[in-house]
């Protein structure tokens, strides 16, 4: 999980996701906006990586989940709302 603050952004959707996704044991890397409610999951396939963008009020499917209890999620659905519980959103 890699939260995109507005001053690191360009380089966190870049040069930091590019080496996150050469890591031969990451199934999925997730990234936090920060001025909005959204996350963006990026997902291996079999041939390639997937982009999924996930919004407010929508749950992110993680299978990896089920081994973190202080996530707040429901079995292996990360709730987007949870992500940003107690959390004032950046401005941009």
């Amino acid at each position: 999980m890699e939260v995109l603050s507005p001053t690191t952004r360009r380089i966190d959707l870049s040069e930091k996701k590019e080496r996150y996704l050469t890591l031969p044991s990451l199934e999925g890397c997730l990234l936090v906006e920060t001025t909005r409610k959204e996350v963006l999951l990026y997902r291996k396939t079999p041939l390639a990586w997937s982009l999924e963008a996930f919004g407010e009020g929508e749950e992110v499917m993680l299978p990896c989940l089920r081994v973190f209890r202080f996530v707040k999620a429901q079995g292996e659905a990360l709730l987007v709302d949870a992500v940003y519980e107690g959390v004032p959103l950046a401005v941009e």
